[in-house]
């Protein structure tokens, strides 16, 4: 169907229950992936703007409220931007604070003087000047009230212009001037560490001080008590980690049959991790050996534990979440794939079978039914099965 008849189409059906994060996902397994891709296809103009607008909502909503013309979102020659809060497309308003920093910095590049270093700290500390611009914003009150000192300030501290952007603000640059610290340790020669805490600027050399929350932190702050408060904050942290028995207690109370069940949760998600770390099932490699020895031809034959599963890239027009597969058992063009029961979903199978075979790939299934791990030699039904996929090409 053309672009019309496509937009037509999606106009009888109730495009709201799509509107949010994930809901692509919903529409694209109710609708399949033809429909799901000619939504991208037919509005393909949106690839080229706003991070926004190539969201699966912005283009629903393009395609059925704007007819897929670009023309229709488009103000004062601008794109507009697609915003969810209002699920539409939206002016994109002009920034009053950015126009009064490019004002105020055009009218510094027109100053041609500045102060000296020694005139520059002397203005700032004559009855505690400088105290009147720490805080928030107050790098545009000192621009608006002396432009020629705001620029003084930064031509002397600009030693702190090629450090991390968090120690070259505003109110550390002043206070560095006006406490007269050392940008560079005494004692080594490196750059200093400025941090501003609590209306109090910490200079501490990040190589000759021992860093928080180490060891030596803790001595040297708490010395002969330090193992207290140290032993102290590990509790604390564990009590915050999510599922920690305290945690669990806080947010459930102290039953009997919630602490048993936080137990088995806690199994089953150890589990779980095993399994990730691991990445394949130990049963699939028991198969598979089983496979490997019963085959004649033993070229080209890739899975886990004999080198490794094979990697499939997915081309882009494709338009997959997943970049690349990782396949089970390859011999040649032949894939076979171990399905556990438990741990596989019938959707996200016949998709993955559906692309393979458009790469090219013959796939077989073999099912955790079909396969018993208890049986010394293969079941010869499943044997001649085998057999006839890979060697009966």
């Amino acid at each position: 169907m053309n672009k019309i008849e496509f937009i037509n189409f999606l106009k009888k059906i109730n495009i709201k229950i799509y509107f949010g994060k994930g809901n692509n996902q919903k529409f694209k397994k109710e609708y399949g992936n033809d429909i799901y891709n000619k939504i991208y296809e037919y509005t393909s103009e949106l690839n080229n703007t706003y991070f926004n607008n190539k969201k699966f909502t912005a283009r629903l909503i393009y395609l059925i409220k704007y007819n897929g013309n670009i023309n229709n979102i488009i103000f004062d020659n601008k794109i507009m931007l697609y915003s969810h809060k209002i699920n539409d497309f939206k002016i994109i308003s002009k920034n009053p604070a950015k126009k009064q920093w490019v004002d105020a910095y055009n009218k510094l590049n027109s100053l041609n003087e500045i102060y000296s270093l020694d005139d520059t700290k002397n203005i700032f500390k004559k009855n505690d000047y400088y105290k009147n611009f720490l805080g928030k914003s107050k790098n545009r009150t000192l621009l608006s009230l002396n432009p020629k000192l705001f620029k003084s300030l930064y031509f002397h501290t600009k030693i702190f212009d090629n450090i991390n952007i968090n120690q070259r603000k505003f109110t550390i640059r002043l206070l560095y001037l006006v406490y007269d610290l050392n940008f560079y340790c005494n004692n080594c020669g490196r750059k200093n560490y400025f941090n501003y805490i609590k209306n109090n600027l910490i200079c501490t050399c990040s190589y000759c001080s021992p860093k928080y929350p180490s060891i030596d932190w803790f001595k040297k702050t708490y010395n002969n008590e330090w193992e207290f408060y140290y032993n102290k904050r590990i509790e604390n942290l564990k009590k915050l980690k999510t599922n920690s028995l305290d945690w669990y207690i806080k947010k459930y109370g102290e039953k009997k049959g919630q602490l048993e069940y936080r137990k088995r949760y806690i199994k089953q998600l150890e589990n779980l991790n095993e399994l990730k770390e691991n990445r394949y099932s130990k049963i699939s490699q028991n198969l598979f050996w089983k496979i490997y020895d019963i085959l004649n031809n033993k070229n080209d034959i890739w899975f886990y534990e004999l080198n490794n599963e094979y990697l499939i890239r997915i081309p882009e027009n494709l338009n997959l979440n997943k970049n690349v597969f990782f396949v089970d058992f390859k011999q040649k063009n032949n894939i076979i794939e171990y399905i556990g029961k438990y741990w596989h979903n019938d959707i996200e199978i016949k998709e993955r079978i559906n692309i393979l075979n458009k790469l090219g790939y013959n796939v077989l299934i073999i099912t955790s039914d079909e396969y018993n791990k208890n049986t010394k030699d293969l079941k010869i039904e499943l044997k001649n099965k085998i057999l006839k996929f890979l060697e009966n090409e």
